[in-house]
């Protein structure tokens, strides 16, 4: 944890080790003092000094060892160096047997001062934390991170090997400021309090002169840069001393840190500081590239507007110097930015099939030809056009080097596994996904690993592969939110949401659906896929308005994207919706309207929930997962169940049932125990009404309804609006109505899915008629 004196470190770690003690972790605390960095294990002294009053014997056996070890270190004979390396292992593993009475949290505060022998012994554990119950959360004065200190070493080796994770506290903004005063004072305070609250942090600053606060700037900046302070430091005081040239420098050069360590949102800042400082007249490849490197680091940070604008300003810039080649590297990233912007297919792939027209095929542009090609199966695989993706993504292979493990050619593996995986070709596509996740990851290459978390993860999501998309997209999450991949983490967030809600977690998808819509402001494919979830969520807790509002904007977006993934579900949620309101002409003009956006592409994988709401009947016969497949099943059934065909519909429903459950579809499943049911009760009836005519006395009505009341349940079991019910009834729609009204109130009941439920639930026989 990272941050100026004063920033609030110290507390928020009060916070944290609350917390923990609140879940039964043990809490240690450790700390290092000015002069420790020039003494030897000062800071586990302090630690085994906090342990003295251990836990259990394995714990006060751990800090003893500790003690004797740092304060009479021997063996190994005269070989220092050996006595070092071994001094380090068995201090780590006095550390590491710390955890040994249960998860532990060890909290050391004011690291910048820490020696370092204490960071060593601290790095060497770090790599042991998965295997122990151990939490070490550490804070330092990142004002203070002098170029002699033992910490700037420590922290530049761990902090790439993913061996540690960093968290950054800035200064509060105003709006920041104006949340935690409110806190304190139990109520939002006044505009007027929370502006000055804000302002006074700086009023000694703004009382000085600013041609004095420039002198003042110009002396640190000069002093910082000649002790070897760090870059991003001395370049914000060369910022505010107005010099130009040594702030660009050292702004680039820390940005450049900064992206390496998959800090991006402060490379962000850092770049944009050093563009504020270039020269006047800059030469326009230098901008341009400066540029293109904003543009990643904010598509990373999930500022996908600010991306746009940096690519289209660096390939004008790039097209106007004649720098063909650079320009059409820019175009590949630029187009993946505009489709998450809500930018239409046939706009990306003419962008990009110009670009690769203006390439000349020579082994010098294999890389950029490769990465247009790679995007434009993107472009087309989102779109649905397989057989086009395909023969891109191939092209786009055919130029990759021997490995296969650049950039363009681990976009193009995810990108054609997500194809082989909808195409029906599982095994070969999951394989290509999963080989595409671990490569990406092996070479640290961020944003291809990223993606391709975020394509397995939502691939098997939509063909109903839940197990494979919980494991996925946890991890995707996990890894985009350690390499600070914004985008792509809130992406999935909103597409795990939706899986929690298709298993029946229900409480635990609008969390996750929420936090993603509110996180993934910048995103506008987190947005509809939130939006979906959430929308699903209300239509299944009879929020009509509030599903019917989510969903209406889910689509429109969508519409604009032009991309059935975008608009196909919440078409269907919108149907459904439309069903369960008992508007079934509605739900019937949406279904076909889904049908038909899935059959201009051949698609299934969108299909199969329509099936069992309202275009049953009409599957075309493209490839489809094996999870989707479980809808054909639950149509015929319903079809045969309105044929009179009870014992077909009752055996594929059954079958229905039972794949949905294997699937762990909950809503459609659901829907089938009740279709399944329904056919039941008919064929139950039968029955009775045959026992009837053969003389044996019919049983009672079963209360509370009366004989009538259960008629009309029964066929709002299986669906049948007020108007159905009456024509099959010989009663006038208003006389349903009643009816209803009154099984509602007899069975204590909201809905007309409760009454479905209830009928659902009694056993095989019925009342007279």
């Amino acid at each position: 944890m990272a941050g100026e004196a004063g920033i609030g470190k110290t507390r928020l770690l009060a916070a944290v080790a609350s917390a923990a003690r609140g879940r039964s972790f043990g809490v240690v605390r450790a700390a290092a003092f000015p002069g420790d960095s020039e003494a030897s294990g000062g800071l586990l002294l302090d630690l085994a000094s906090d342990l003295r009053a251990a836990r259990d014997e394995r714990a006060a056996e751990a800090t003893a060892a500790m003690s004797a070890q740092l304060r009479e270190p021997g063996g190994a004979g005269g070989d220092r160096h050996r006595r070092r390396r071994l001094l380090v292992q068995d201090l780590a593993d006095a550390f590491g047997d710390l955890g040994g009475a249960g998860p532990l949290l060890v909290v050391l505060e004011d690291l910048h001062w820490a020696d370092e022998l204490s960071l060593e012994v601290v790095g060497h554990l770090a790599a042991r934390l998965p295997t122990r119950p151990l939490l070490v959360a550490g804070a330092y004065r990142s004002d203070e991170l002098y170029p002699r200190l033992p910490l700037r070493r420590w922290r530049a080796r761990l902090l790439p090997q993913r061996l540690a994770e960093e968290i950054r506290l800035p200064r509060l903004d105003a709006a920041q400021t104006a949340a935690l005063a409110g806190v304190l004072l139990g109520h939002p305070p006044p505009a007027g309090v929370a502006a000055a609250v804000h302002d006074i942090r700086d009023a000694l600053y703004g009382d000085v002169p600013p041609g004095e606060r420039r002198r003042l700037h110009r002396l640190v900046a000069a002093a910082a840069a000649g002790r070897g302070y760090g870059d991003a430091f001395v370049s914000a005081q060369f910022d505010q001393a107005g010099l130009a040239e040594p702030a660009y420098r050292h702004a680039l050069a820390a940005a450049r840190e900064a992206s390496a360590l998959s800090a991006h949102r402060e490379a962000l800042e850092l770049y944009r500081r050093a563009e504020r400082n270039l020269a006047a007249d800059p030469d326009p490849r230098e901008h341009a590239a400066l540029l293109a490197a904003i543009g990643d680091e904010a598509a990373a940070s999930d500022d996908n507007t600010a991306a746009l604008a940096a690519y289209r300003q660096a390939h004008r810039l790039l097209a106007e110097a004649g720098a063909a080649l650079d320009a059409a590297a820019v175009v590949a990233r630029w187009s993946a930015v505009a489709h998450l912007l809500g930018e239409d297919l046939d706009t990306r792939a003419g962008r990009l099939e110009e670009a690769l027209g203006s390439v000349p095929e020579e082994e010098g542009t294999r890389a950029v030809r490769a990465e247009l090609l790679s995007g434009l199966a993107a472009a087309y695989m989102l779109d649905r056009q397989l057989d086009a993706s395909i023969g891109y993504g191939e092209r786009s292979l055919a130029l990759a080097p021997a490995d296969g493990d650049d950039p363009a050619s681990l976009n193009t593996a995810a990108t054609l596994g997500s194809v082989l995986v909808f195409a029906g070709r599982m095994d070969e596509g999951w394989a290509m996904l999963e080989s595409a996740v671990g490569r990406a990851a092996e070479h640290r290459l961020e944003a291809e690993a990223a993606r391709a978390y975020r394509m397995i993860g939502s691939c098997a999501s939509v063909l109903v592969e839940y197990d494979r998309a919980e494991r996925w997209l946890g991890e995707g999450v996990d890894y985009a939110e350690r390499v600070e991949m914004w985008n792509h983490r809130h992406y999935m967030a909103a597409h795990l949401a939706h899986v929690q809600w298709a298993v029946g977690r229900w409480e635990e998808a609008g969390r996750t659906a929420r936090q993603a819509l509110v996180d993934g402001r910048g995103g506008i494919t987190t947005r509809i896929t939130a939006e979906h979830a959430l929308g699903y969520l209300a239509m299944g807790r009879g929020d009509w308005e509030e599903a019917a509002e989510l969903l209406g904007d889910a689509l429109a977006q969508g519409e604009r994207m032009a991309e059935l993934q975008r608009l196909s579900p919440a078409l269907w949620g919108l149907a459904e919706t439309a069903l369960l309101r008992g508007d079934q002409a509605a739900a019937v003009e949406l279904c076909d309207r889904g049908h038909a956006a899935s059959a201009r592409v051949g698609d299934a994988a969108y299909l199969f929930p329509y099936l069992v709401t309202g275009v049953r009947a009409r599957l075309a016969a493209p490839a489809a997962g094996p999870g989707t497949l479980v809808a054909v099943d639950h149509g015929r059934g319903l079809v045969a169940l309105a044929e009179g065909d009870l014992a077909a519909a009752g055996a594929a429903l059954e079958r229905a049932a039972a794949g949905w459950r294997a699937r762990r579809r909950f809503w459609e499943g659901t829907w089938a125990l009740l279709d399944q049911a329904g056919a039941g009760t008919i064929v139950a009836e039968a029955d009775r009404l045959l026992a009837a005519a053969a003389g044996h006395r019919p049983a009672e009505p079963w209360a509370p309804l009366t004989a009538r009341e259960f008629e009309v349940a029964r066929l709002v079991a299986v669906g049948r609006t007020n108007r159905e019910i009456a024509a099959a009834l010989f009663l006038s729609p208003k006389t349903v109505a009643a009816h209803v009204e009154h099984i509602l109130t007899k069975l204590g009941a909201g809905r007309r899915a409760e009454i479905a439920a209830w009928v659902a639930a009694l056993p095989a026989s019925g009342p007279p008629f």
